[in-house]
C-alpha cells in the first residue's frame, strides 16, 4: 500500500501515455501497483484500497473494466510500445496476461439507499438527489444536476464517485455515458419502486435516471 499517488510518480507518468482521463488513469494505477507489489490475492478489493489517501470501492474497478466505453480502446497498446522502446535486445516478445478469476456467490444486497414519499432538499454541492421508495417530487435546483427516481444499490463511496464523475470537467455526453455504463445502471443499480415520480431540472444540463429510462434535459 502507498499513502499518496505521488509516491508512484514515475509509474503515473508511464500510465499517462494511455491518454486516459485522470479518473481512468487512477484505476489503472491502482491495478498496476497491486500486481507490482503482489501482496495477497490480486483482486479488485486489493486494488481499491492500495492508495490509502484515495481509497475506492472494489465495485468501481470492476465496472471500469467492464465499461463499454473503455473496451473500445486498447489502452495497453501504447504501454506495450513504450516498454518495447526501452528494450535494448532484439527478438520476439510475449505479452502474457494473468486471466485468473476469483469470485464468490452471494444472496444479499449489501448497500441499498432508499427514501421516499417526500420532497427532497439535498445537501448543497452534492449534485445528485435520490427519490427512494414511494411517490416523490424531485426538483434539481441550482446545485443538483442528477435526479434519480426509485432507489439505488450504491455505497456511499460509490455515490461520491457519481459526484466526482459529474464534476470532472469532461463533456456532458461523456459524463452521461460514464455514469450510465458504470454506476447508474437501469435495473441493476437503479431500481424501480413502482411509484410515479416527478423529476424537474433547473438551469443547465441535467441527467434524469430511472429504471429502464434515461432522460437528458436542458433546464
Amino acid at each position: 500500500m502507498i499513502i499518496v499517488t505521488e509516491s508512484a510518480a514515475t509509474l503515473k507518468a508511464f500510465i499517462a501515455k494511455t491518454s486516459l482521463n485522470n479518473l481512468a488513469q487512477a484505476f489503472v494505477l491502482r491495478m498496476a501497483l497491486t500486481f507490482i507489489m503482489h501482496r495477497g490475492r490480486m483482486s479488485c478489493s486489493q486494488a481499491a484500497g492500495f492508495i490509502a489517501s484515495e481509497a475506492s470501492h472494489r465495485g468501481q474497478l470492476t465496472r471500469f473494466l467492464a465499461r463499454p466505453r473503455w473496451q473500445r480502446y486498447d489502452f495497453n497498446a501504447p504501454l506495450r510500445m513504450a516498454l518495447l522502446q526501452m528494450e535494448t535486445g532484439k527478438g520476439r516478445f510475449f505479452f502474457i496476461i494473468d486471466a485468473t478469476l476469483s469470485s464468490q456467490s452471494g444472496r444479499k444486497t449489501q448497500n441499498t439507499h432508499s427514501t421516499g414519499n417526500h420532497k427532497r432538499r439535498p445537501k448543497k454541492g452534492r449534485r445528485y438527489d435520490i427519490g427512494g421508495t414511494g411517490k416523490d417530487d424531485l426538483n434539481g435546483g441550482k446545485d443538483v444536476d442528477i435526479l434519480i427516481g426509485g432507489f439505488v444499490t450504491l455505497s456511499q463511496a460509490m455515490l461520491e464517485d457519481v459526484r466526482n464523475i459529474w464534476t470532472n470537467g469532461d463533456t456532458y455526453e461523456n459524463r452521461v455515458d460514464d455514469l450510465t455504463e458504470s454506476l447508474l445502471i437501469a435495473d441493476t443499480t437503479v431500481l424501480d419502486d413502482g411509484a410515479e415520480d416527478t423529476l424537474k431540472g433547473d438551469k443547465g444540463r441535467d441527467l434524469f435516471r430511472q429504471a429502464q429510462r434515461l432522460g437528458r434535459g436542458q433546464g
